[in-house]
């Protein structure tokens, strides 16, 4: 697979390395990626969990989020979250990394 990083403003060694920027670059290549959001924000995380735990229109949909730092490796701070106090609680553990 050879994707078109480094055109459109994605920058191929920030793409390795942050993971909010690698699902924005299989985007950009027409790949299906989940729903993300970036955010620093308690109020915009939830926001997004609770439009994602409520999308009927997602078969998929078992209101789980993942939550995890921009950069990092091995899974470190990485959490499954299914309620809103999991979230939060993993959503401020992911800030501290």
């Amino acid at each position: 697979l050879k994707m078109n990083v480094g055109e459109g403003g994605i920058d191929y060694n920030e793409a390795r390395r942050d993971k909010y920027i690698q699902m924005e670059a299989l985007k950009m290549n027409n790949i299906k990626t989940m729903r993300q959001i970036l955010t620093d924000n308690e109020d915009e995380a939830l926001e997004f969990y609770n439009y994602i735990s409520n999308d009927e229109d997602n078969e998929h949909n078992e209101g789980i989020v993942v939550v995890k730092p921009a950069r990092g490796s091995a899974s470190v701070a990485v959490s499954k979250c299914s309620n809103k106090n999991s979230l939060l609680d993993a959503f401020r553990s992911s800030l501290d990394q």
